[in-house]
């Protein structure tokens, strides 16, 4: 498998707010440590349709100022939603569900090797559980949100690539 590049799906609602941000703090970080050549994340929802953030006014105004703290927001201007698709699950070394109801939706109605499936807040050694959906919030709504999936990614990365062996 060397050369091969390992997918990690990040998968929520409406692939406008949380798992996006995943993935592109996930290849950020990728990046930052020279293994970007080696994984690479990429995000969907279940319900994706429509525009993405930036097509949401209210939504858009109170995520900008963290996306653009967190250097995202270029990234995250350019992104449009997307629903997952079996294709996208067979292709992923790990789906990742940013909400309880998201992992158990795929793991119920999902041909793909349901071991393969986690929620982000296992990452941490936590339980399965949501990730706030920050959607029609405050700009502290966006911040603490997204410092949450920063932080998260940042400090248990290598638990996310062991996830993809």
């Amino acid at each position: 498998m060397e050369g091969i590049m390992k997918r990690i799906l990040f998968v929520c609602i409406g692939n406008c707010h949380r798992s996006p941000v995943a993935e592109v703090i996930a290849n950020v970080i990728f990046r930052e440590r020279g293994i970007g050549e080696k994984y690479g994340a990429y995000s969907r929802g279940t319900f994706a349709g429509g525009g993405g953030l930036w097509t949401r006014p209210r939504d858009w105004a109170a995520a900008k100022p963290t996306l653009r703290t967190l250097g995202i927001l270029d990234e995250m201007s350019k992104h449009a939603p997307r629903r997952v698709s079996d294709e996208d699950l067979a292709g992923a070394a790990i789906v990742v569900a940013m909400d309880y109801g998201v992992w158990q939706g795929l793991v119920a109605d999902s041909a793909a090797d349901v071991s393969r499936i986690r929620c982000f807040t296992e990452l941490s050694g936590g339980r399965r559980a949501s990730v706030d959906d920050p959607i029609g919030g405050t700009e502290e709504d966006f911040r603490t949100t997204y410092a949450f999936v920063d932080r998260t990614l940042r400090d248990h990365v290598d638990t996310l690539i062991q996830w993809t062996a």
